[in-house]
């Protein structure tokens, strides 16, 4: 597979929402979208409105397309506390039960289990950034095997 990569960082669920739109326009929206967003909604976090978020954004990808969505890990600290991941990370389990096409990547489970650490509450260090690395990867390739085409959507 080749990846079409598009990475912001610091953003939150309504902002991934229009980039969907913009590259749906341009008609770059891959087959399989991996989605790494959550941490920061946990810092402004309206439950309801996280919840329509994350709902409307999987039916604005579309059922044609596979997701893949990359659950939180949180330090403990500041406004990222474990509670607030544990409810992002159950609404997601929610969502994907409803959309056979979506995938959760258990990003929390593992590094937690690998011990991963954090340079300053919220961003991981070198060695954490590298093992999201293998565990996206090892994701996507499991969702499409290593001659898997990533570009366009089913069908088209």
């Amino acid at each position: 597979w080749t990846p079409t990569v598009r990475c912001w960082g610091g953003k939150r669920v309504d902002w991934v929402s229009d980039q969907i739109s913009r590259a749906k326009k341009l008609d770059q929206l891959p087959k399989v979208v991996i989605v790494v967003v959550g941490t920061n909604d946990m810092r402004w976090m309206s439950r309801p409105k996280t919840k329509a978020r994350m709902r409307g954004l999987v039916k604005q990808i579309g059922p044609r397309r596979e997701i893949l969505w990359v659950n939180t890990y949180s330090s403990g600290g500041d406004r990222f506390t474990r509670p607030k991941e544990r409810w992002f990370n159950r609404q997601l389990r929610k969502v994907a039960r409803e959309h056979a096409n979506m995938t959760i990547v258990n990003w929390s489970g593992i590094a937690r289990a690998r011990g991963v650490r954090f340079e300053d509450g919220l961003h991981y260090r070198p060695k954490g950034r590298r093992i999201m690395a293998e565990v996206i990867t090892d994701s996507l390739n499991s969702t499409l095997g290593s001659g898997g085409v990533v570009n366009g959507a089913p069908g088209e």
